[in-house]
């Protein structure tokens, strides 16, 4: 049996589109070595998205470290450990939320005064895991 622990260190929001509530995020995580990659999605459910965020992670540590050439079965098993699993989902679900309020502010703005300061806002906000 292999365990791997992986640690998300940072989301951040890449882009975004006040049309249908989606945005790019950039997730850093360690896994022994430091990787980031990118995820489309659209907040509707921000603790929905966050639980679809780390499920997704884990599923994809476990594709990528799964041998196949092993005699056990055992051998084959990979366990993915997410290092303060629970804590960091309630901050990620937060963090979503307040990227979904800005969004809907964008979205509800009659005014150009302001408007490319809530896009900067955005684009700058991140979460620290």
């Amino acid at each position: 049996m292999k365990i791997i622990n992986v640690k998300i260190k940072k989301i951040s929001v890449s882009s975004f589109s006040a049309r249908d509530y989606s945005v790019e995020l950039a997730i850093d995580f360690n896994d022994g070595i430091d990787k980031q990659i990118m995820r489309h999605t659209v907040i509707d459910y921000p603790e929905m998205v966050a639980e679809h965020i780390f499920n997704d992670l884990k599923k994809m540590e476990k594709n990528i470290n799964i041998k196949f050439d092993g005699v056990s079965i055992l051998d084959n098993y990979v366990n993915v450990v997410m290092q303060n699993e629970e804590e960091d989902k309630k901050k990620t679900a937060k963090f979503l939320s307040k990227v979904q309020e800005k969004i809907s502010k964008i979205k509800n703005k009659r005014v150009v005064e302001g408007y490319i300061n809530l896009i900067k806002e955005i684009n700058l906000m991140n979460v620290e895991l």
